[in-house]
């Protein structure tokens, strides 16, 4: 329930918007056939939807920015795990990749050196 707070507040203010609309027609249509207070089931008749939808875009337009919320942070602390974990398999790949050429004799000891500090020097600013 916790975890999809967003759109449960969505799905309330859908709910509570329709159950406001109607119950409003339904009282103003009452009142009016009552003729006891003709003004206000007209007032509630017309304004009552209008205002049960003035609180429904309230209500879930917060719900709408829980949900946003939440996608921002799944995704910004998505991003940093997949990047850390990334990280190292790429440099270990990267520094397998210089040995194994350095020790099959395709680059030179001072090759071999600078890759192995452009390496080193690349993992020192990230």
């Amino acid at each position: 329930m916790r975890n999809n707070i967003g759109r449960i507040i969505k799905i309330i203010a859908a709910a509570l918007f329709a159950t406001e609309a109607f119950a409003s027609f339904v009282i103003g249509i009452v009142l009016i056939t009552g003729r006891e207070m003709d003004g206000l089931g007209a007032l509630l008749l017309f304004i009552g939807p209008v205002a049960a939808a003035a609180l429904n875009l309230l209500l879930y337009g917060y719900g709408e920015i829980i949900e946003k919320l939440c996608a921002i942070e799944r995704n910004t602390r998505g991003d940093e795990v997949k990047s850390e974990a990334k990280k190292p398999v790429a440099d270990k790949k990267r520094i397998n990749q210089i040995e194994s050429l350095h020790a099959q004799g395709l680059i030179t000891e001072e090759e071999y050196q600078q890759l192995v500090s452009k390496n080193n020097a690349k993992e020192n600013e990230q």
